[in-house]
């Protein structure tokens, strides 16, 4: 699993961009590659297929965006044995920061 901010944060420290001396990326750039690969990955019909649903919005929060809106996400992350909590309108995936993906 990853946040945005993970994301980005992840990006900016690629050796290739180290040159630029970047340390931090835009979130909205960010934000939209992600929502692109997300869409692009439903699009195909390849066996190997990029798991854009463990992506989230910073604090744990599941992306509305992404094809097939909440429920789609919540069910695949479910599917993996995560556990997704309502809060008011949004839903969160519980305990998301002990499941993150480590950094380079």
């Amino acid at each position: 699993m990853s946040t945005k901010k993970n994301r980005r944060d992840r990006l900016a420290g690629y050796p290739h961009l180290a040159r630029h001396r970047a340390t931090i990326g835009c979130t909205v750039t960010t934000a939209i590659f992600a929502h692109m690969v997300a869409h692009a990955t439903e699009e195909s019909k390849a066996q190997d297929r990029t798991p854009y649903w463990r992506t989230l919005k910073i604090g744990g929060e599941l992306n509305p965006k992404y094809p097939g809106g909440i429920e789609a996400q919540m069910t695949r992350l479910e599917a993996e044995g995560h556990t997704v909590v309502q809060r008011g309108q949004r839903y969160f995936v519980e305990d998301f920061a002990k499941k993150l993906s480590g950094t380079r």
